[in-house]
């Protein structure tokens, strides 16, 4: 395979994931209670972040993380 259809693949597989997001997001906008729509999507990212990052990384909720410069 070469790395113009391997990038190919990656931008499609991609490109699911964000059709993934993008019905759910869709489908807590029907939420009225805007904090707990607010918690809804905030899973919804972590949950797809937490599926494509590597095994070495974690999303949490409510966790800011500085580099080695504190930055």
């Amino acid at each position: 395979m070469s790395q113009t259809e391997d990038r190919t693949n990656l931008q499609g597989w991609m490109r699911d994931y964000s059709d993934l997001l993008l019905v759910s997001f869709r489908s807590s906008g029907r939420i009225e209670h805007n904090v707990t729509k607010g918690e809804s999507r905030e899973h919804q990212i972590l949950d797809t972040l937490s599926k494509l990052l590597p095994a070495r990384t974690a999303v949490e909720p409510n966790i800011v993380i500085a580099d080695a410069a504190d930055a």
